[in-house]
């Protein structure tokens, strides 16, 4: 927007998001056209507030703000810890020989990633992500999808597939994969796809996200919605989401009162199997549940890592560093690598 100010005339965008203070920019629209105002949401509530208040209008930049909403929830809630191994409350010994050992209490355990986690860290940096007019869009496709891979693949390998055949205890393994998320004006499904927490609103039915606790007032279906998820959850998402929810719920409540999945509550589902077992892991698509029998291995981890055409050696050794840092740095494998011991 095009705005005459004290004889000069600067644009202004809709909706702008500034990562240095993780604040969010509106042009306050219920004012216009007979005033001119900015205004600033200074965390994820208050950027919900202005979508709920119609501060902010029109279907792309609703969907821009919202998304932005999202970013700020992630920056300012995930800020990973650093682990100190002291031997006493964090065992000091590799997690792999205390598993061999069966030194810990084997209980019965659902364990899962989502296909893409990384995005939701992806979107909210500005180096892949930037504002066009009303909507968002990923800079560059192939290094947004590289990043996302390198990461989110070594997330579920070393959460859940290195898990798996070490634990001794029935374990149920799963991957979530629904991205049935609305592509215009912003293409939230390439944006977040399978992110990181959206599995959190199909476990609990609510489709509130990890970080957005004030909702909505339910909707005539009876939903209750948090605001900044609205660009994510819509009307025309609402049979696959609910699909994908009733069967979650269902698997996780019958886990909860007998330590197996099964068939569900109603047994109404296929039978979830443990990974001993079975050898397979239960996969939740837009369309359907599947089974996937394949491990993430660590070799072609590496191997994809130092293969990657487009980073620089200096971002795959940022990348090798940040997924191999627990239980202590590979100083020897970096030095191996010509990366710095940062």
């Amino acid at each position: 927007m095009n705005v005459t100010l004290h004889g000069r005339t600067p644009h202004f965008r809709t909706v702008a998001f500034d990562s240095r203070k993780n604040s969010v920019q509106l042009i306050e629209q219920r004012l216009l056209p007979h005033e001119f105002k900015l205004i600033e949401t200074k965390n994820f509530r208050e950027t919900a507030r202005a979508i709920t208040d119609m501060v902010v209008r029109g279907a792309g930049a609703i969907g821009a703000t919202a998304a932005y909403g999202l970013a700020q929830g992630a920056r300012a809630e995930y800020d990973l810890p650093s682990v100190v191994y002291d031997g006493v409350l964090i065992p000091a010994e590799n997690h792999r020989s205390l598993l061999a050992r069966g030194a810990y209490n084997a209980v019965p355990m659902i364990i899962g990633g989502n296909r893409d986690e990384q995005k939701l860290f992806l979107s909210s940096d500005p180096g892949f992500v930037r504002t066009v007019g009303d909507r968002l869009e990923v800079i560059d496709e192939s290094r947004y999808a590289t990043f996302n891979r390198l990461y989110s693949d070594w997330w579920n390998y070393s959460a859940v597939d290195d898990l798996l055949p070490r634990l001794h205890s029935r374990v149920y393994g799963y991957r979530f994969e629904w991205d049935d998320e609305p592509t215009s004006p912003t293409d939230l499904q390439k944006i977040f796809g399978a992110a990181h927490g959206i599995e959190l609103a199909f476990v609990f039915g609510t489709f509130e996200s990890a970080f957005i606790r004030d909702s909505l007032p339910a909707t005539d279906q009876g939903e209750t919605v948090a605001d900044p998820f609205r660009a994510l959850f819509n009307e025309a998402n609402r049979t696959s989401r609910s699909r994908v929810s009733k069967s979650m719920m269902s698997y996780w409540a019958q886990f909860a009162r007998t330590g197996n999945p099964g068939r569900g509550t109603r047994q109404e589902l296929p039978e979830w199997r443990d990974w001993q077992a079975s050898q397979r892991k239960l996969v939740f698509t837009n369309t359907a549940l599947a089974w996937d029998d394949k491990l993430v291995d660590e070799n072609e981890l590496l191997k994809a890592l130092w293969a990657a055409p487009n980073l620089s050696e200096k971002e795959k050794c940022a990348v090798f560093l940040d997924n191999t840092m627990y239980p202590s740095y590979p100083l020897t494998a970096l030095t191996q690598r010509g990366c710095p011991r940062y």
